[in-house]
């Protein structure tokens, strides 16, 4: 008798529960992070780090591309998991909010990234057109120097 009084007492944990809730829930939390997961990054490197202006534009690029392979990774998982809640037959609105949090966040980082790649590519390629005019310069100078050194040899 005293087994099932406790029993009786004892709280419930089989509470009816959407299928595929917790995992939109999730979907939404990490879309949300995705998507401000840049500007968070920003402010902390500004106003804790106290970085002066013409420094921040040392360091911009690599927050860039930091923030936006960040955004890649929490955008793609924000959608599996809002997918996972779909397939389990959660329907609700904090789903189809993870969804859309995560798919803009996965388009901007991929956006951003391929810009920050393509600027490094054209920069890359400026600087070696820079540094071949430049070894050409100086090749052409210092042939000049040998030949005026080796004419003043040979006349003497």
């Amino acid at each position: 008798m005293e087994n099932n009084e406790i029993n009786k007492y004892e709280p419930s944990f089989n509470a009816p529960s959407q299928p595929g809730k917790g995992v939109g829930i999730a979907s939404f939390v990490i879309g949300l992070l995705s998507i401000t997961w840049p500007v968070w990054t920003y402010l902390f490197a500004v106003l804790f780090y106290k970085i002066e202006a013409n420094a921040l534009g040392d360091i911009f690029l690599w927050l860039l591309i930091t923030t936006s392979i960040a955004n890649v990774i929490f955008g793609t998982l924000g959608v599996c998991l809002s997918a996972a809640s779909k397939k389990q037959g959660n329907k609700s609105g904090l789903r189809a909010a993870g969804f859309a949090l995560s798919l803009i966040s996965l388009i901007l980082g991929a956006l951003t990234l391929l810009c920050c790649l393509a600027c490094i590519a054209c920069t890359g390629l400026a600087v070696k057109d820079l540094y071949s005019d430049a070894l050409q310069m100086v090749g052409d100078a210092y042939q000049e120097t040998v030949d005026q050194a080796l004419g003043v040899l040979i006349f003497r």
